[in-house]
């Protein structure tokens, strides 16, 4: 599906680009998190023969990791909050922002609406939840 834009918002194309990448890339950021957290750090020697830092990096990759899973999670119990109202209770924000069908599919149905959400609205909802992260990234 092609990833309409809006035309008026402060939010610029690159940053959406690099959220919804970042969102893309959420699971194996848990991943990377669980395998950090349970290894030590290993002593590495560059090719000169001195040995490096490698608690340094070790804690770079973590705080790289922890930056990014922490605005996701944050923007994730925003977005679980605003609509707690309107969608079942197992509702996945990254899920939803990926796939209009389930974001239709976990909406509660009214005797008004029996459809559900339109295409339109996911679409302004992808915005918001990828302005959410941006903000918690502090990306602008």
């Amino acid at each position: 599906m092609r990833n309409y834009y809006p035309q008026y918002s402060e939010l610029p194309p690159n940053v959406y680009r690099q959220v919804e990448l970042i969102l893309e890339d959420y699971s194996r950021l848990q991943a990377m998190r669980s395998e950090l957290l349970l290894t030590a750090p290993q002593k590495a020697e560059r090719e000169d023969g001195e040995s490096g830092n490698p608690t340094a990096q070790w804690a770079i990759k973590i705080a790289y990791v922890e930056c990014r899973l922490r605005a996701i999670e944050q923007a994730q119990a925003i977005v679980k909050e605003t609509l707690i109202c309107m969608v079942e209770e197992d509702f996945s924000p990254i899920k939803g922002f990926f796939h209009y069908g389930y974001f239709n599919a976990k909406h509660l149905r009214t005797p008004k609406n029996e459809n559900g959400p339109s295409s339109r609205t996911w679409r302004r909802y992808r915005y918001c939840f990828a302005s959410l992260v941006a903000k918690k990234l502090n990306y602008f």
